[in-house]
C-alpha cells in the first residue's frame, strides 16, 4: 500500500509541520463493536492469554510501520469483533493527514471483457473503501454487493487519518467497516472534519 502524506518533504523547500506526536487512545468498543479481547471473553479461553500476547506485538509493529510512514505521527491500533466474533476489524488511526486511497494498475474493465473491475476504491460520503469482487464480473453483468469484500476503508482530514480492516464480506459486513471507520475517525478527530 502507497501512503503519501503532508509529513513527507519533496524538495529543498518544502518543509512540513512537525508531527503531531501525542498517543493516539482508541475506545474499547466503536460502531456497535467492541475491543477482540473483551469481545472474545467467554467465548472461547482456549489459548486466550497467547493470542493476546500476539495483539499486542502485532499492534506495536504497526504502530511503529505507521509512525516511521507519517514522520513520527502519534499512532492508534485496535481489533474489533462483533459478539460473535464473525466480523473483526482492525482500526489505526494517525495524527497526520494522508492522500486518498487508489490502487494500480488501473486496468479498464472493458479493455478485459469484464463487467466491473477486480478491485475498486469507492466513495461512502467522506470514506474511501476498496472493495474486491470476489467472483469475476463478466462483461454486461452487474457486480453482485453479496460477492463483495470490503477489505479496507479510509478518511482523513487536515489532522487525523483512520483506517479500518476487515473482512466486510457483503452488505452487511461493509456497513459494519464503515460504522467502524467513521466511529473511529469522530472518536480521534473529536467529530471534526
Amino acid at each position: 500500500m502507497l501512503v503519501l502524506s503532508k509529513a513527507m518533504s519533496f524538495g529543498s523547500g518544502d518543509h512540513p509541520a512537525a508531527a503531531d506526536t501525542r498517543a493516539v487512545a482508541l475506545p474499547e468498543e466503536l460502531g456497535g463493536l467492541k475491543d477482540i479481547d473483551k469481545a472474545s471473553d467467554g467465548v472461547s479461553t482456549k489459548g486466550s492469554a497467547e493470542r493476546r500476547a500476539r495483539n499486542a506485538h502485532t499492534y506495536v509493529r504497526t504502530q511503529r510501520q505507521y509512525a516511521a510512514a507519517f514522520g513520527g505521527a502519534g499512532v492508534g491500533v485496535r481489533t474489533y469483533a462483533d459478539q460473535g466474533l464473525e466480523f473483526l476489524g482492525t482500526v489505526i488511526a494517525v495524527r497526520a493527514p494522508s492522500a486518498g486511497l487508489t490502487i494500480g494498475p488501473d486496468a479498464d474493465p472493458a479493455d478485459l471483457g469484464l463487467g466491473a473491475p477486480q478491485r475498486e476504491i469507492k466513495h461512502f460520503g467522506d470514506l474511501q473503501c476498496l472493495v474486491v469482487n470476489v467472483q469475476t464480473v463478466t462483461k454486461g453483468q452487474q457486480a453482485d454487493p453479496e460477492q463483495q469484500t470490503t477489505t479496507l476503508c479510509r478518511r482523513s482530514n487536515s489532522t487525523v487519518t483512520v483506517e479500518a480492516f476487515g473482512n466486510g464480506r457483503g452488505t452487511a459486513q461493509q456497513k459494519l467497516i464503515i460504522a467502524l471507520t467513521e466511529a473511529a475517525f469522530a472518536a480521534v478527530s473529536g467529530g471534526g472534519r
